[in-house]
């Protein structure tokens, strides 16, 4: 089952970012405050294949999305993944990490 997902680059240098980029992130920024992971950065060895697999299978991103998405991590890009379910959110955050990929959760504030 698919749940309904989304996703987002937001700039990693934030202080070079003009308006638009500072628009930008600000939605990106609001959309990780709902729910979801933001990945910063990733450690040597990263698969790039099986990441974009992973990101297609669990977050139901087209090809071109996830390819993007993580071309722009490999950029030194923030990318964010809205998912809707906390326990969702955390399994595939412990199997993006497991492929080397730096992510931190956000959690819906109440």
């Amino acid at each position: 089952m698919r749940e309904n997902l989304s996703f987002k680059v937001a700039s990693g240098r934030p202080a070079q970012a003009k308006a638009a980029g500072r628009n930008r992130a600000s939605s990106a920024a609001r959309l990780a405050a709902s729910s979801g992971l933001v990945l910063t950065g990733w450690q040597s060895g990263l698969d790039k294949v099986a990441l974009t697999r992973l990101l297609r299978d669990r977050a139901g991103l087209s090809l071109s999305r996830a390819k993007a998405a993580v071309d722009d991590l490999l950029a030194g890009h923030h990318v964010i993944i809205g998912i809707g379910r906390a326990a969702s959110v955390a399994k595939m955050r412990r199997d993006i990490q497991a492929l080397g990929v730096v992510a931190t959760q956000n959690r819906i504030a109440d």
